[in-house]
């Protein structure tokens, strides 16, 4: 019976760390999720004709990458073709 009583004051005093371990994973989680959908806003590739599906994370980052690729290159050939019209 000692065992039992034990038992329940560890649990007892664990409960309120525990609550707000879990309450602070739960907020970082959300802040995840918020975070990708409004990824999935911006990029243009992610974006679902059947609205009720949702998009994995990986295939938000995935095309994220593609995307930031995309116009790092555009970005680059504007670079190249204003640093030839300065040289001439």
């Amino acid at each position: 019976m000692e065992a039992k009583n034990h038992l329940s004051v560890v649990s007892a005093s664990k409960c309120p760390t525990t609550a707000r371990r879990n309450a602070r994973e739960r907020r970082r989680v959300q802040a995840v999720n918020e975070a990708f959908c409004k990824l999935s806003r911006l990029v243009p590739q992610v974006r679902v004709k059947d609205r009720s599906k949702r998009v994995s994370k990986l295939k938000t980052l995935a095309a994220a990458m593609e995307y930031i690729a995309i116009l790092s290159d555009i970005l680059s050939a504007h670079h190249k073709t204003w640093v030839s019209k300065q040289m001439t």
